[in-house]
């Protein structure tokens, strides 16, 4: 039986990858199952086979109110030691994205409900040993700041079969239509 389809908005990072991609094919599952380095505005989305012009035109809106903005990420965040995880040095940009998301589709609670408050992050271990996950923060340590230019909001559907996730829409902040 296949992995049930979910879907995600995402700022996606693979600009990342020459840094991260290694660590991350070694301690986070997202990567085998297609998912680029990215940082998550709204997990779970809507189903994909409920994806429709209605969604598409909503998200569309929602990013043309949005100006792209620079980011930098110089630190590393856990959950508990579960998670290790990679900070943007500005959370509060990412924070707003995520709210301007969240109330542009109500419908959706973040992570299902499941945390109080959503805390922006690129994920590079999940469940994985917790030295190993050490291991790659201190790898990666010297490599850093990483820095971007988030100018788009990617609308992505995927199950966890190995290669699933991918772009369904792409949409570019603070454009018109």
């Amino acid at each position: 039986m296949a992995a049930e389809r979910e879907s995600a908005i995402v700022v996606e990072l693979s600009e990342f990858d020459e840094v991260l991609d290694d660590h991350r094919k070694a301690l986070d599952p997202s990567r085998a199952w297609g998912m680029p380095a990215h940082l998550t505005m709204l997990y779970p989305f809507v189903r994909p086979a409920e994806v429709n012009h209605t969604t598409l035109s909503r998200l569309e809106d929602l990013a043309m109110k949005v100006s792209p903005f620079d980011a930098v990420f110089d630190d590393f965040g856990w959950f508990a030691d579960q998670v290790v995880w990679l900070a943007p040095s500005q959370p509060e940009k990412f924070e707003r994205l995520i709210r301007q998301v969240v109330d542009a589709f109500p419908e959706c609670s973040p992570y299902g409900g499941a945390h109080d408050d959503v805390i922006p992050h690129v994920t590079i271990g999940d469940g994985g040993d917790p030295e190993l996950m050490r291991a790659a923060a201190n790898a990666i340590r010297p490599r850093l700041p990483l820095t971007t230019r988030v100018a788009s909001l990617s609308l992505m559907a995927g199950s966890r079969e190995p290669g699933s996730w991918q772009v369904v829409e792409r949409v570019s902040l603070g454009r018109t239509r």
